[in-house]
């Protein structure tokens, strides 16, 4: 909490008028979070010609979220505020949805192949995504987080693209 108050350049006292406790603090720091990324989400879809476009910029939004969390963090929650922990995983299993929705929508658009289960593919991508935040499992390979990041999410959007799809992210890539 001291860390906190400096940070915010309150005084500690002030902190704990706001936030009685650091698992109050926690649990509206994670939902404030939820609620700016869906927010943030909902910016990015209305401002996009097609899903693919929306996906891609969503990735790189969630890619800069996820350089500035540190990789401990989530493990550290589960192990230290379970149910605070348990809120978030049910945040991602309506993210997981969510997505899987997108994917079927891009279908319609051309860019995903028909015979992709979307809902299977959704759930595919989070869990090796959460894998590489829950924890520095692969710190031994000597790949950054941004590169594991960027690999999983072009790989994954390549493998379910159609071919224009494929030149969609491949223009996107070139751009950037």
């Amino acid at each position: 909490m001291d860390m906190v108050a400096r940070e915010c350049g309150i005084s500690k006292r002030t902190l704990y008028e706001v936030f009685p406790d650091k698992r109050t603090l926690i649990s509206e720091m994670m939902q404030m979070v939820h609620e700016e990324h869906k927010r943030d989400f909902e910016t990015i879809f209305n401002a996009s010609s097609n899903n693919f476009e929306a996906l891609l910029k969503i990735y790189r939004h969630i890619r800069e979220f996820l350089e500035e969390t540190t990789l401990t963090f989530y493990d550290d929650l589960q192990r230290l505020y379970p149910e605070i922990h348990r809120d978030h995983r049910a945040n991602e299993v309506a993210h997981i949805r969510g997505f899987a929705q997108v994917i079927e929508t891009a279908k319609s658009q051309g860019l995903v192949k028909e015979e992709v289960n979307s809902e299977i593919a959704a759930i595919i991508f989070m869990s090796t995504m959460s894998s590489l935040k829950e924890g520095n499992k692969y710190e031994e390979f000597n790949y950054t987080k941004s590169q594991l990041i960027d690999a999983t999410f072009i790989n994954f959007m390549r493998g379910i693209a159609t071919i224009d799809g494929i030149n969609y992210i491949e223009n996107f890539l070139l751009k950037q």
